[in-house]
């Protein structure tokens, strides 16, 4: 959720190799274009081209129906809703889309949530 620059989306296509990432980002135009001329992640984005994706959407409202997803990342995302309740429905939206059994991830480097 809220894959910013896609530095964790990457990583997470990474660890996934048989799966398909999503990454809803608000606003994607210009996050679109600061992924594709990002010279860290431009190897490694590559590798994981035709498995990653970019969706327009916000955290508090995800267009993807309930269960969709066997695993939820989430870096850097809730704490900028400013609002108590925006927090809440994000966090409401990623159980939601996340598969009964799936793994919410607070870090797709170590620990779970």
């Amino acid at each position: 959720m809220g894959c910013g620059r896609g530095a964790v989306l990457i990583l997470a296509a990474h660890r996934l190799p048989g799966g398909q990432a999503w990454g809803p980002i608000f606003g994607g135009g210009g996050i679109r274009a600061a992924i594709a001329g990002m010279p860290p992640c431009a190897t490694r984005c590559r590798r994981v081209r035709d498995r990653v994706d970019l969706t327009d959407a916000d955290a508090r409202d995800l267009p993807f129906p309930a269960a969709s997803f066997d695993v939820v990342v989430s870096n850097l995302t809730i704490h900028n809703i400013k609002e108590d309740a925006g927090r809440k429905q994000a966090l409401h939206e990623a159980v939601r889309v996340l598969r009964p059994g799936g793994s919410p991830r607070r870090s797709i480097c170590g620990g779970t949530a």
